[in-house]
């Protein structure tokens, strides 16, 4: 067995919604840019579009799986551990 590679972050508090969507949307970018696949889990469609509209915004090309794509669902899953690849689902 190897060892979990799950990393807990301190703690962030952010004054408001479109606040923590800028930082997701940084971070997301800087992990992504070093090759490492993003899986980001939302509370709602809403949340996970606004999310991916700024990644895109930033020129990122991030992939939304939620109910209403769930005939591409395998598809998407498949490439969601490509190295760099952003995959925003709802929960």
């Amino acid at each position: 067995h190897r060892p979990r590679q799950v990393r807990q972050d301190r703690l962030r508090v952010h004054g408001s919604t479109p606040a923590l969507r800028d930082w997701v949307a940084r971070r997301t970018l800087e992990v992504a840019a070093t090759g490492r696949p993003v899986l980001l889990g939302v509370e709602s469609v809403a949340d996970a579009e606004a999310l991916a509209g700024l990644l895109r915004e930033s020129g990122a090309r991030p992939v939304v799986l939620h109910a209403r794509q769930d005939a591409h669902e395998a598809q998407v899953l498949a490439a969601a551990g490509a190295p760099g690849a952003i995959t925003v689902a709802t929960s």
